[in-house]
């Protein structure tokens, strides 16, 4: 039986070099800045990409890959395995997996196909995708990668931190009018990213900077297998973090990751994220 090969997305923002280690295939979104469509890729999770559109007061739209992107990424892994799994972003927030499902139809008969909702956008679903590929790597049939990926969903998590709504209220993800989702003037309340939906974060006990949020977030896990801060490459909030860090919990390995264009286009240029994979 030939290895499972997996199929993803640009927006799951892997690096480069790991999607190629792994044999990941991406297929691409596609981003429009101003009058110019662009391909998202690793040029486009720059600081110096964002430097331009936050000189530009521009915010980035993202089309996702269609029916017949996936159906020739299918097509092509189909003819070197007899398994495929595609993870997907979560489909409340992209229509991949729904294109993704439609382009498997093609394989029946021919090719054992999965696909699979991650439940998140961005970072987050580049950590499971790895992890699948990792276990591809070991000769894990299909159905189990599948079984195992599912099952690290919940030990999955995706907050975020942002002075300003509009962005993801415009996409329909949050109720800016809601004084919960809003907060006060001098206090933004951390949002959670579970299952596609937006909510904010209940058990805060910190009132005070957003970092003491952040750091009080990830405090509460006590094993993180993976941990990485999300943010624009231009963000005070990333240096705040840095030195607090270095303070409270320098003990917690974790990476630095600037965001890509899909994720800015759902969540906004000045939001500040935490993705993590607890263990």
């Amino acid at each position: 039986m030939a290895i499972v090969r997996i199929i993803t997305d640009s927006s799951c923002e892997l690096p480069e070099d790991l999607a190629r280690s792994l044999d990941i295939t991406v297929v691409p979104w596609h981003v429009r800045v101003g009058p110019e469509m662009r391909i998202d890729g690793h040029a486009l999770r720059t600081a110096a990409f964002h430097k331009e559109l936050l000189g530009k007061k521009l915010t980035p739209s993202a089309i996702p890959p269609d029916v017949h992107q996936y159906g020739e990424a299918f097509e092509r892994l189909a003819a070197t395995t007899d398994q495929i799994i595609a993870i997907t972003p979560a489909a409340r927030l992209a229509r991949c997996y729904e294109s993704a499902q439609q382009a498997r139809r093609v394989l029946l008969g021919r090719c054992e196909a999965h696909v699979l909702d991650a439940t998140f956008i961005g970072r987050p679903v580049g950590i499971l995708v790895q992890q699948a590929a990792l276990l591809a790597l070991q000769g894990v049939a299909g159905t189990e990668i599948v079984r195992q990926v599912s099952g690290l969903i919940p030990h999955t998590y995706l907050a975020l931190y942002t002075d300003s709504l509009a962005t993801m209220s415009a996409r329909g993800l949050v109720d800016d009018r809601d004084d919960e989702v809003r907060g006060t003037a001098n206090y933004r309340p951390l949002l959670l990213v579970e299952d596609g939906q937006v909510t904010p974060l209940q058990r805060s006990r910190k009132r005070g900077a957003p970092s003491e949020r952040i750091l009080e977030f990830v405090s509460e896990f006590r094993n993180l297998r993976q941990l990485y801060y999300l943010h624009n490459g231009h963000s005070a909030l990333m240096a705040e973090l840095r030195v607090a860090i270095a303070e409270s919990r320098s003990d917690q390995v974790y990476e630095e990751h600037i965001f890509g264009p899909v994720f800015a286009s759902l969540v906004g240029l000045r939001a500040f994220g935490v993705a993590a994979l607890e263990a």
